[in-house]
């Protein structure tokens, strides 16, 4: 199973939480990988006032551990002052992906259903409040998505996070769309906690999930949950198509396509 640490609800009381470790002489470290995540889970590189806010960390404590951490290129300074992730951690990224038994399970599976659709797939887990591409296969068509891997789209902006979203168990989703602002990213972002719960109750019932614009103008995409031998969702497989390309047998098409790949791949996860 895929674990990506969710963080975003309550970022003090979660690095505080992660701080107390149970192994002795193990909080320094523990801290330190605190503090990375919250840097990870920004919207944008934040500056180290921010990181005294949202770590609960003394300010001494903070510019220590930071200090480390820059030393050790987990984190870098940029000019503006702000904090983001080192050049160390792609090394790091690049060997989990590698290594990864879901990516190697998925890959085959979505180079079909990009060969069957002719669009753009994806795989992608959870990182928060986001989803964090592991795989893209592009459309063998001309234009195509200027995604890539280790990228991220909001969990309530785009199918592949809907889809995820949707089937997590009700306690789970239920803290993550309390703690989660709706970011309004295009025009049509659902950005109502009403209007997305409702949606989430129908992409439980029919399965999949249908996002229209709300991360990318004129894309419209579909997602799907990949699910381990508990039932429970670990990752996100997705279809993104240019709007003008868009086909009107859209199940035909797209739909029983992209359901039938989710469950191929969650076959071999859970099996």
């Amino acid at each position: 199973m895929i674990d990506v640490k969710e963080v975003g609800t309550d970022n003090s009381t979660s690095a505080r939480k992660k701080s107390k470790s149970v192994v002795p002489g193990t909080a320094a470290f523990s801290k330190g990988i605190s503090l990375m995540q919250l840097i990870a889970d920004s919207p944008r590189n934040p500056m180290k006032s921010e990181l005294v806010q949202r770590s609960g960390f003394p300010r001494q404590t903070l510019h220590r551990i930071l200090k480390a951490l820059v030393a050790e290129q987990l984190v870098e300074q940029a000019s503006d002052g702000s904090y983001r992730l080192g050049s160390r951690m792609f090394q790091f990224a690049g060997r989990a992906i590698e290594q990864n038994d879901v990516i190697g399970k998925a890959e085959p599976e979505l180079r079909r259903l990009a060969s069957i659709t002719e669009e753009t797939t994806h795989l992608a887990v959870r990182s928060g409040d986001q989803m964090v591409y592991l795989f893209k296969q592009d459309s063998p068509l001309t234009v195509r998505l200027a995604t890539t891997v280790g990228g991220r789209v909001a969990l309530h902006a785009s199918s592949i996070g809907k889809s995820l979203l949707a089937f997590l168990p009700e306690e789970e989703r239920n803290e993550i769309l309390e703690g989660t602002t709706l970011a309004k990213i295009t025009q049509h972002t659902v950005t109502c906690k009403d209007k997305l719960r409702a949606q989430l109750e129908k992409i439980r019932t029919d399965g999949y999930s249908a996002a229209s614009q709300e991360s990318v103008l004129d894309v419209h995409c579909f997602g799907a949950p990949i699910f381990d031998h508990r039932r429970k969702p670990i990752a996100g497989v997705s279809i993104s198509v240019p709007i003008y390309r868009l086909k009107e047998d859209i199940e035909e098409r797209y739909v029983n396509p992209l359901l039938e790949t989710s469950n191929r791949i969650s076959a071999k996860v859970g099996g």
